[in-house]
């Protein structure tokens, strides 16, 4: 059944970007088209046009020929306290991925300063079917407004943002988890749940993603009258991993194209992403820590750390799991600490490749812990982090246990660029390189974070970096 209703759901997709498409070329004069599909579970999942001119999928394209519409300088300035901003993501709370945690914090901490209503945060709503695919095990809500109040509680609880709870607007649209993708898209009308008031500046968290399979309707900029595009995702990466090198050229086409024609300034979080719109995009990160996890790095500074190795995250193979298994491989065959054999690492998260992943490390007799779903701020007790993941834009555990005082160990990649001046952080190149970073960390206290390191990591500066982004160009939009 299940498999029957997502072949419907990739049906109804495929239908709608097709009819999207459609308008799109008769309104943008383009004179040709490249079919670009990608093929998921033997359906055809994405279908699109591109062209010679990027189309116009905003409402009302450009005649061809004619001079974009010019905005006014002060048209991207988030810091201005009177201006409305919504946040629009594709992932919520309870389902702790970077997606859902990262996009509530900036929304929260938009909200300072500001009036009570003047930060919208719009989230997906899935019905209880798909909330147990996704949420931690025995959390489902019955209505939007359960949820809501989930998430505003857990804004005031555990990040300790009460007054930001009580200004942020939450409101939902419609969802369903795809499970090929590991996703939540857009199910209907999304821009037209938000009134007027509401479509002064909007933040599109993975813009590509929004808008891959988006329902036919006014376009994000004809609504808003600046929209910021932040991109989370490598779904190149992910495509060349997952479907192998012949889905690559079409992601990255469709991906560009959803930046280009829906967003005036694009912000990437780090420069191991690809190219999508040179003339708009930025690469800075733009993204913080909870305050919570700054206390728990003065705590351990005093306490110290009881437990050894471990990584927190979505299980997917994209991950780098495979990776680290090979790694550890290499570390009980090249270590020799007197204590034989490999060191121990536990394994926090939920995702669809759970059970793979706890088979394939039964299978290797490393020593390898596999548990459920945890709150990273809950796992406080272990000194090293280690993240083999060659898949991420810019990794939010990463950052958060940098903040808590732990060791963090990670590949030498443009993803862990920002990372690289931390002296708690680690990297590594080589087999070699990573078993001695490792074995010193598990044997070696971290330093502790410096006053101006800590602010680094922080959301006061993620925010200062945010309008950092800079007005758009004229030509820009």
């Amino acid at each position: 059944r299940e498999q029957k209703e997502q072949a419907g759901l990739t049906r109804g997709l495929t239908r709608g970007i097709w009819a999207r498409c459609a308008a799109a070329m008769r309104r943008s004069g383009c004179f040709y088209g490249v079919l670009l599909t990608c093929l998921v579970g033997g359906h055809a999942t994405v279908a699109v046009f591109t062209g010679a001119t990027w189309l116009g999928l905003r409402g009302g394209a450009t005649p061809a020929g004619e001079r974009p519409h010019e905005l006014p300088q002060e048209a991207s300035h988030l810091d201005d306290v009177t201006r409305h901003v919504t946040v629009v993501t594709t992932a919520s709370v309870p389902w702790m991925t970077g997606t859902a945690v990262n996009p509530l914090l900036r929304a929260a901490h938009l909200t300072e300063d500001r009036a009570e209503g003047l930060v919208t945060l719009l989230l997906p709503w899935v019905e209880e079917e798909d909330q147990r695919k996704v949420f931690p095990k025995g959390i489902v809500f019955a209505t939007e407004e359960d949820q809501r109040q989930h998430v505003l509680r857990w804004l005031a609880e555990d990040a300790h943002m009460p007054t930001a709870a009580t200004k942020l607007r939450i409101r939902f649209y419609h969802g369903r988890y795809h499970r090929e993708f590991g996703s939540i898209f857009s199910m209907g009308s999304v821009v037209s749940l938000l009134p007027d008031d509401e479509t002064d500046i909007c933040i599109l968290e993975e813009p590509e993603h929004l808008n891959w399979f988006r329902f036919p309707e006014v376009g994000w900029l004809d609504k808003f009258n600046f929209v910021v595009g932040i991109i989370h995702t490598n779904y190149v990466v992910y495509a060349g991993q997952e479907k192998g090198a012949w889905a690559v050229p079409f992601v990255w086409g469709l991906s560009q194209w959803m930046c280009r024609a829906y967003c005036n300034k694009v912000i990437k979080l780090s420069a191991t992403l690809q190219t999508y719109a040179p003339e708009k995009e930025v690469v800075s990160n733009v993204h913080g820590v909870r305050d919570n996890c700054f206390r728990i790095g003065r705590e351990a500074e005093l306490k110290g750390f009881s437990r050894g190795a471990y990584f927190v995250g979505k299980h997917l193979w994209a991950k780098g799991f495979d990776h680290l298994f090979r790694l550890m491989k290499h570390y009980s065959n090249t270590v020799t600490d007197g204590a034989g054999g490999c060191f121990p690492i536990d394994l926090y998260g939920t995702g669809p490749d759970l059970d793979a992943i706890e088979h394939r490390a039964r299978e290797t007799g490393l020593p390898v812990t596999v548990n459920g779903y945890a709150d990273h701020m809950g796992l406080k007790d272990y000194r090293v982090f280690v993240n083999p993941s060659l898949t991420e834009v810019l990794c939010t555990t990463t950052a958060e246990a940098l903040a808590m005082g732990k060791w963090v160990v990670c590949p030498k990649h443009p993803s862990n660029d920002f990372f690289a001046e931390f002296p708690s952080c680690l990297q590594y190149t080589t087999p070699d390189e990573f078993a001695a970073a490792v074995y010193w960390a598990l044997t070696h206290d971290p330093p502790p974070l410096l006053p101006e390191v800590k602010r680094k990591l922080s959301w006061e500066a993620a925010m200062e970096r945010l309008p950092g982004g800079g007005p758009v160009a004229q030509d820009d939009s």
